[in-house]
């Protein structure tokens, strides 16, 4: 079973009069059970990709189907909730506050624990 299937994914960024297309009519399955490597040059678009998997970019053009569902055509309350529930992200350029253990970064919020009750 596919468990994330992008079809004609693209994704373009406006800089001034230029635009970049940092992801440029990719398709690819990935099944249920299996490890996937994203490998490339830099500049690629391997960080562009998983930003759209997580859910913290959205596509320009294309489907991102996850576990049948099209979150390219998410709205932002449906992204936050796709984010807090179903998707795990590590930053690549994270912004830890010093004085946080590594122990609250990965406990569930007190409004979490009270969501499972």
């Amino acid at each position: 079973m596919a468990v994330i299937q992008a079809e004609h994914l693209a994704r373009e960024y406006v800089m001034g009069k230029n635009v970049i297309r940092a992801v440029d009519d990719i398709s690819f399955t990935i099944q249920e059970g299996t490890y996937t490597m994203i490998l490339g040059a830099s500049g690629a678009g391997k960080s562009t990709v998983l930003n759209l998997l997580g859910g913290m970019d959205s596509p320009t053009s294309g489907s991102l189907r996850i576990n049948g569902r099209d979150i390219a055509r998410f709205n932002k309350r449906q992204l936050a909730e796709y984010r807090r529930n179903s998707i795990g992200f590590v930053f690549q350029f994270y912004n830890l506050m010093p004085n946080l253990t590594c122990l609250l970064y990965t406990s569930p919020s007190p409004r979490d624990t009270e969501r499972s009750r």
